[in-house]
């Protein structure tokens, strides 16, 4: 902000903030927000009871599930002195308490921005939901998209194209970003610590869930044989997995459990080449993570973080959900072209520099600063 801006500026402005639930790039957000500004901040609901607790420790403002009756009753208390808030910001627009929160920001004229990170399926088949949906979407005063399909989505739902400001979509840190590519000697000595003895090694993360299509790259571990070993991490393997391994003998498929980030670094540090087909992610983190450790990515049109970062060819490959045979097809590709893994590496690692949650913090705050001084001049 300008040192005119900063002399002009008369009061504290004051943020009401409402997410999905307290995922740790989200709480980074919020917390480093409300650094900048006094906000209050609910959360929809909360996804994981044994780790909500350590990553709502890291925020040092008022935070509140609104799957309780105490935060409830606040929520409540806080819609009613709504006007007392300089504007909102709507994480996931689309939730109950969100949409009940717009309707009131509407009617009590407080400015209200909203934000997506991506989106799979825009159209609305229902012209009821798309009615409602567009009339609260056009009532915002701005609009923060993590990628160009946030920008489409809110576009569709008639978005003032001069009011979506774009950012690139992370959960990453600079330190979470190799600066060049792992010499071999380096590569070789994290192998031997995790154990992952393949030539060319192949890693993809997830839960076992239907959507993510482990059941493709098992497909694919098998006619592709013992030249590629696969490690498909994300703790205990589904029935059906572990006996398609058990019964086709893939002995080149390693099934890891849940890993903490630096153990999961390791994994993409010692692999060659990250593979996630995905039937349906919104996004897909993953993606991030593996780019900024210098892997290589496949992955499928269904993932939208491949979608957004990868270009066919270049530093990955985007294919169709279920083609065990394209599949088969990269990864050997790959596998015979040392030099294409590098280019592609290097490429993913000069791509993520910029791709951080700090970044996303920054230009929220531009967003912001700038809409607080417009007011301020109008006022």
């Amino acid at each position: 902000m300008s040192l005119c801006g900063m002399w002009r500026k008369t009061k504290v402005n004051k943020l009401l903030i409402i997410g999905e639930f307290p995922a740790p790039y989200r709480v980074e957000v919020f917390a480093d927000l409300a650094k900048h500004w006094p906000s209050k901040i609910y959360f929809e609901y909360q996804q994981d009871e044994k780790r909500t607790a350590e990553w709502l420790s890291r925020v040092s403002v008022d935070c509140n599930i609104l799957d309780n009756s105490l935060a409830k009753k606040e929520f409540k208390q806080d819609i009613k002195k709504l006007k007392s808030y300089d504007a909102v910001i709507l994480y996931n627009n689309c939730l109950k308490n969100a949409i009940v929160l717009e309707l009131f920001c509407k009617l009590k004229k407080v400015p209200y921005f909203i934000n997506c990170d991506g989106c799979n399926d825009i159209e609305e088949s229902n012209p009821l939901k798309k009615a409602v949906k567009s009339f609260l979407m056009r009532g915002a005063v701005g609009y923060f998209a993590g990628g160009q399909s946030a920008v489409k989505y809110f576009k569709y739902y008639g978005a003032d194209s001069t009011r979506i400001y774009l950012h690139n979509f992370t959960s990453l840190h600079q330190e979470d970003i190799n600066k060049k590519l792992l010499t071999d000697a380096e590569k070789k000595s994290l192998k031997e610590k995790i154990g992952m003895t393949g030539k060319f090694n192949v890693v993809t993360v997830g839960r076992h869930i239907e959507c993510k299509g482990f059941d493709i790259v098992l497909k694919a571990a098998e006619k592709i044989g013992k030249s590629v070993d696969f490690y498909i991490i994300g703790g205990e393997p589904s029935a059906e997995n572990k006996q398609y391994k058990e019964a086709h003998n893939l002995s080149n498929v390693h099934f890891i459990d849940f890993l903490c980030k630096d153990e999961l670094r390791e994994y993409y540090n010692a692999a060659d080449l990250f593979v996630l087909m995905t039937r349906g992610d919104t996004w897909g983190l993953v993606i991030n993570e593996a780019m900024a450790n210098g892997l290589p990515v496949i992955t499928t049109k269904r993932c939208v973080a491949g979608v957004e970062l990868i270009k066919d060819g270049e530093n990955g490959y985007i294919i169709d959900v279920d083609d065990t045979e394209a599949l088969v097809s990269k990864v050997l590709t790959l596998r015979d072209n040392e030099e294409l893994c590098r280019q592609m590496s290097l490429a993913n690692i000069s791509k993520m520099q910029t791709n951080t949650v700090d970044n996303i913090v920054k230009d929220h705050i531009q967003v912001l600063e700038e809409f607080f001084d417009e007011t301020e001049k109008k006022e």
